[in-house]
């Protein structure tokens, strides 16, 4: 009984870090004024900060002695690299089913907002790497299913379910990168290092939309 109680409260607040970084991204509109943006901006790091605090709490992070040390590199390089051909065979397969200027849904409404840098840099960079790896593989991969591989798996199916894929290019796209950020924690067990691939990725993705 006190697992199932465990389990719905763990569930709970996933779903509600989740609600609260999807919350401000309701006000986004095209070529709206720079203080909204701002303010929506303001919103996001607030949400940010409070899932690192929860994460905290639950013990979900490392000593930052055990974390950044001289091998910090590997794990953060090597996840990265090893989504490069994910993201490819996704990107292909998108294109064999809608032609050549194919498009997830996810990335077409973030383009055509037209979100100003800092907004950009406050959703892609910031608050979804942490709220997404917090709720993903720290509730999902470690508290629900004890870094086991079924705990990858679901937790790989649900970051692809929550980016709204539309077709098969989205799926392996969005579910791939879940299951290259899944096993990441799942080997070296320290979120640390799947939130920093999940922000070095979005980050080359936010150069390549403002450059």
């Amino acid at each position: 009984m006190k697992k199932l109680v465990s389990f719905f409260k763990y569930f709970g607040m996933a779903i509600g870090l989740i609600f609260l970084e999807q919350l401000p991204t309701v006000f986004l509109a095209k070529n709206q004024p720079f203080w909204q943006s701002f303010l929506i901006a303001l919103s996001l790091l607030v949400v940010a900060i409070l899932t690192i605090y929860v994460a905290k709490r639950l013990g979900f992070f490392s000593k930052a002695s055990q974390v950044w040390n001289s091998g910090a590199y590997k794990p953060i390089i090597m996840g990265f690299l090893i989504m490069v051909p994910v993201k490819m065979l996704g990107g292909m397969t998108l294109v064999l089913e809608h032609g050549s200027n194919a498009n997830t849904l996810n990335q077409s409404v973030i383009e055509q907002l037209g979100m100003p840098p800092v907004l950009l840099f406050a959703l892609s960079v910031i608050a979804a790497p942490i709220v997404e790896e917090v709720v993903f593989r720290g509730f999902i991969v470690k508290q629900a299913f004890h870094y086991s591989y079924l705990g990858v798996i679901v937790s790989s199916a649900l970051f692809g379910a929550v980016h709204v894929p539309t077709d098969l290019g989205s799926w392996i796209l969005y579910g791939g990168m879940g299951l290259v950020l899944a096993l990441v924690y799942q080997k070296t067990k320290k979120l640390e290092y799947s939130i920093a691939v999940h922000a070095l990725n979005n980050f080359l993705g936010v150069l390549s939309l403002i450059l």
